[in-house]
């Protein structure tokens, strides 16, 4: 399936984006800037020492030590 300008699902995405840009939806991340998956094997080097903030499905996010 393609979507296109016209595609019903793009106008849906847009609007959904413009929503989080005007800050309309809450971030569950809680501020993370970083994310993985799960189905790594091993955890990024990066994560080691980072605040997780959040695990949403198979993903875990953070925020990097020494950021606000």
């Amino acid at each position: 399936m393609s979507v296109t300008d016209d595609s019903p699902i793009f106008s849906q995405c847009l609007v959904v984006a413009r929503a989080i840009a005007a800050q309309q939806y809450p971030d569950l991340t809680k501020g993370a800037d970083h994310y993985y998956s799960n189905d790594l094997v091993f955890p990024p080097k990066w994560s080691t020492g980072a605040d997780e903030r959040a695990r949403i499905g198979k993903h875990r996010f953070f925020k990097l030590a020494g950021k606000k």
